[in-house]
């Protein structure tokens, strides 16, 4: 199927990110990575905050991989400035939050950013337009 090797890179961010969050859950007022760097982590939970705020952004990866592959920087591109758009507004909107403003920003800019590569990697195969196989020497088709 076309989209299991979605599911399965999901499950690969997903399930570290569950172990960590469900060991948290047997002693809420213990922070692992604050005891690994304690001095690292001043503000409690915030480790935790950035580790789902950076899972959001890991699930773009793969889809950027493809959309470059298929020849579609442009798109890239534009979603990669979406995306940073949509962290700054959500920064400044956030801003009273203090310490946890920057992880909101990063969660909402990786969703961003994952959701509109995913949009445009579908059109991809929705169109047929794949990238057609190119000669050596040949240079490849742009962006459509």
């Amino acid at each position: 199927e076309e989209g299991a090797w979605r599911f399965r890179v999901g499950q690969l961010l997903i399930v570290p990110v569950a172990i960590y969050v469900a060991l948290l859950a047997f002693d809420g007022s213990r922070d692992l990575l604050a005891e690994l760097l304690p001095s690292s982590f001043a503000v409690p939970n915030l480790a935790l905050a950035m580790v789902g705020a950076f899972t959001f952004t890991a699930f773009a990866q793969p889809l950027s991989a493809e959309l470059s592959g298929a020849l579609r920087q442009s798109r890239l591109a534009l979603w990669s400035v979406v995306a940073m758009l949509a962290q700054f507004l959500t920064a400044l909107l956030f801003l009273p939050v203090g310490a946890f403003v920057f992880a909101i920003a990063v969660a909402v800019s990786g969703m961003v950013r994952a959701a509109g590569l995913y949009r445009s990697a579908e059109q991809i195969y929705r169109d047929g337009r794949a990238v057609e196989s190119v000669s050596v020497g040949e240079t490849p088709r742009p962006d459509r």
